[in-house]
């Protein structure tokens, strides 16, 4: 790639960068890494109340990893346009699917825990195509689909109200590199601790492990005031809490987790897989009533290894179609 930008040398261009930035300016060079330096530059932060801030930067750098996209700007086009009349939805970061790092290639073996739900089993196809191996903790184990079962590197099958079952998933599964939690209550909306208790257990097991990856599905309740909240949904609400403070009194740096809480989590996949918005701590802005179990299982399994969400609860929800 980095031949193929010898030719906007010198010339204008616009980058969007993996952090959701619009920055332009004059490419001044770069390296076979796309570490690209621009100069005169400046970056464009867009709102849909007001029209376009132009933050001047002056000569600048920005690192390849961080580069999404690069393209070259028509001058004349560009200085035709009143920027100051223009409104339009900030960027969010991107999603890019294919961005494996090498935390992504020492994740070899994940245990998933509420396998067969809906949530669950998406996980387990995506460990799948991501050709890792995947253990499978149960309840029901005709629950797991035939064509998947030899798939499978293991099913314990177990209670994750049995702090003796959640041990020997870990014990006969010897490493456990990451781990995604998706339990769920089906639609008992009944006071519970089964989940909180659950992952009590889950993070001890995990830190007798060499490799501390987790992954937790959440409600975007968490998201919401109170006070806007209809009261059958307070307890379960509540249990979510007191997940998600499980997971922030981990302090430990070397303890991977990502709390993610989706909206809707709808059956069908809205705007096509692999296609979601992703923000720290809010649903993010631009973003549908909903998320595909596609894409969620997608986000909760890829969420292992991207050090930019780790110990941050994030809002996870497909783009708004219009």
């Amino acid at each position: 790639m980095s031949a193929a930008l010898d030719s906007y040398v010198n010339r204008l261009v616009s980058v969007i960068t993996q952090d959701g930035r619009n920055i332009v300016g004059m490419l001044k060079g770069c390296d076979q890494t796309i570490n690209i330096i621009l100069d005169d530059s400046h970056e464009r932060v867009y709102s849909n109340t007001q029209g376009v801030e132009q933050v001047k930067l002056g000569l600048y750098i920005i690192r390849g990893d961080n580069v999404a996209i690069i393209g070259e700007v028509d001058s004349e086009t560009d200085k035709a346009m009143d920027l100051a009349k223009i409104k339009a939805e900030p960027l969010n970061p991107c999603i890019c699917l294919k961005r494996f790092s090498k935390m992504a290639d020492e994740v070899k073996r994940i245990l998933v825990f509420g396998a067969t739900g809906n949530t669950g089993l998406a996980c387990l196809e995506q460990v799948l195509k991501l050709e890792k191996k995947v253990v499978a903790f149960v309840r029901d184990p005709e629950k797991i689909p035939a064509s998947m079962k030899p798939q499978l590197a293991s099913v314990v099958v177990g209670d994750v109200e049995n702090q003796g079952d959640i041990t020997r998933a870990f014990q006969e599964n010897q490493p456990i590199d990451g781990v995604v939690v998706a339990l769920g209550t089906r639609n008992n909306l009944d006071p519970t601790t089964m989940m909180s208790q659950a992952l009590t257990w889950i993070v001890g097991e995990l830190k007798k492990q060499p490799k501390q990856r987790l992954t937790v599905c959440l409600s975007a309740f968490l998201f919401w005031e109170r006070s806007k909240l209809k009261p059958i949904f307070g307890p379960l609400t509540d249990e979510h809490e007191r997940m998600l403070n499980i997971l922030e009194s981990i302090k430990d740096e070397q303890f991977h987790w990502v709390a993610i809480s989706p909206p809707h989590i709808a059956s069908e996949d809205p705007v096509g897989f692999g296609t979601y918005l992703v923000e720290e701590g809010a649903v993010p802005s631009g973003a549908s009533r909903k998320i595909s179990k596609y894409d969620l299982g997608d986000f909760l399994v890829r969420a292992l290894w991207m050090k930019e969400y780790g110990h941050k609860h994030v809002g996870l929800a497909a783009p708004a179609t219009g």
